[in-house]
């Protein structure tokens, strides 16, 4: 009986420290959105081409997918209606239409 309440003990320890390790990255990447949200990024206009190069105006700068904007930040995707972005490793989609 000791045994057995020990192994579960342990396991339940397995379990909490599992799930404050996934509340831990939930935060992370909430606050990640967060301070995405709070960039000044200002879209002008956007050009998407089917099998091309799609480019965007940010910022009175003109990118292209995979284009840098900052350190941190890289634009993955131009789509109609829609960028993709990547900030500090999270993946954000970004709806403009």
């Amino acid at each position: 009986f000791v045994t057995t309440w020990t192994f579960g003990r342990a396991a339940n320890k397995n379990v909490a420290e599992a799930k404050l390790a996934s509340s831990r990255e939930l935060v992370r990447r909430t606050a990640i959105r967060e301070e995405f949200a709070s960039m000044p990024l200002k879209l002008s206009f956007t050009v998407v081409s089917e099998g091309g190069v799609s480019t965007a105006v940010i910022n009175d700068r003109s990118v292209r997918e995979g284009d840098a904007l900052t350190e941190h930040l890289l634009l993955r995707k131009i789509r109609k209606g829609q960028m993709t972005f990547v900030y500090k490793g999270e993946e954000i989609v970004y709806d403009f239409e």
